[in-house]
């Protein structure tokens, strides 16, 4: 972690801290548009999040965590991945959310959704059949 990027992490947690929220800091991902060598910082409210409105989802459609699906490609999607069983990053993930979960679609973008919702339902049909 260069100078610039250690002062700004601190300063991001100082100052959430001070505000009673919450923040997530994560490296931006070239592969989805988003510039190089540049990182998202997110404050929230405390208690809210992706993970948050996918439990909430789940709760409003009586489904349970089996019956979730979430994808993401980046670090502040993990916490979301991990809230159903079935999280999924995308091919085109960055390296850093990479090494933090372990469910990924053999493609990137729209086709790696795509393909794992058919294979993914597919298998449910088998099962059950």
């Amino acid at each position: 972690m260069n100078g610039q990027i250690f002062i700004i992490y601190h300063l991001s947690k100082t100052l959430a801290k001070e505000r009673g929220v919450a923040v997530n800091i994560n490296k931006c991902n070239p592969l989805a548009g988003d510039p190089a060598d540049c990182y998202d910082v997110d404050f929230l409210p405390v208690g809210t999040g992706k993970d948050e409105i996918v439990r909430f989802m789940l709760n409003q459609y009586d489904l349970s965590k089996d019956q979730g699906f979430a994808f993401g490609d980046s670090g502040n999607d993990l916490r979301m991945l991990q809230s159903v069983t079935h999280g999924f990053l995308v091919q085109n993930a960055t390296a850093e959310a990479k090494r933090h979960h372990h469910q990924i679609c053999h493609h990137g973008y729209a086709k790696g959704i795509y393909e794992t919702l058919k294979t993914v339902m597919y298998k449910h049909e088998e099962a059950h059949s």
